[in-house]
């Protein structure tokens, strides 16, 4: 089984009870850091994007352009911020975690320098 499906089953095992106790359809979305998504996140944007072009006029490709652009920059970006604290994190708290879950050379060798 492919790592994004395993993902995928795990959000749903996770957060499906909790959304059936409230009524709700839970359909995970998952995206892999690399640009990667699920069939899942396809039919969302397939759909949306279905739903835009027919409201503005435009053409269904190029909305769809568009929106998987825009959503590769924002998750680029977001991946980008949560790197950059992860080592600020780590850095700053170098010698608590040594001897935890992190090996010492590992965190000098990889993050710090």
């Amino acid at each position: 089984m492919e790592k994004l499906q395993i993902q995928e089953k795990g959000q749903k095992f996770k957060y499906e009870a909790s959304c059936d106790y409230e009524d709700l359809q839970f359909i995970p979305l998952v995206f892999e850091t690399g640009g990667r998504w699920t069939e899942n996140v396809e039919c969302m944007i397939k759909y949306a994007c279905r739903k835009i072009a027919t409201k503005i006029g435009l053409p269904y490709s190029t909305v769809k352009h568009r929106w998987t652009s825009r959503l590769s920059a924002v998750l680029q970006r977001a991946n980008a911020m949560v790197i950059s604290t992860r080592i600020d994190y780590l850095v700053a708290n170098k010698n608590q975690l040594v001897g935890q879950s992190l090996d010492s050379k590992y965190l000098e060798e990889e993050v710090i320098n």
